[in-house]
């Protein structure tokens, strides 16, 4: 695999056949990413590895102190 490099290709649907046939002409893996309101959404990939990174998170200070009932929406 010398010289080739890794391709991240994104698009919406409900199933992964229906996410391949967008892209019928490349030969791919799928991976998944469920949609979340989080607000820490990173991603990066690794060349040597051929590895794509996800993180996701949130702050949860707030869900905590909406539970607690320190915030009044």
């Amino acid at each position: 695999m010398d010289g080739i490099t890794p391709v991240t290709l994104r698009t919406v649907a409900d199933s992964e056949e229906e996410a391949c046939a967008k892209f019928s002409s490349w030969d791919l893996t799928f991976a998944a990413k469920i949609r979340t309101e989080s607000t820490i959404n990173t991603g990066w990939a690794d060349p040597e590895s051929f590895t794509l990174w996800t993180m996701i998170g949130t702050d949860i200070r707030q869900s905590v102190q909406e539970m607690a009932g320190v915030l009044h929406g």
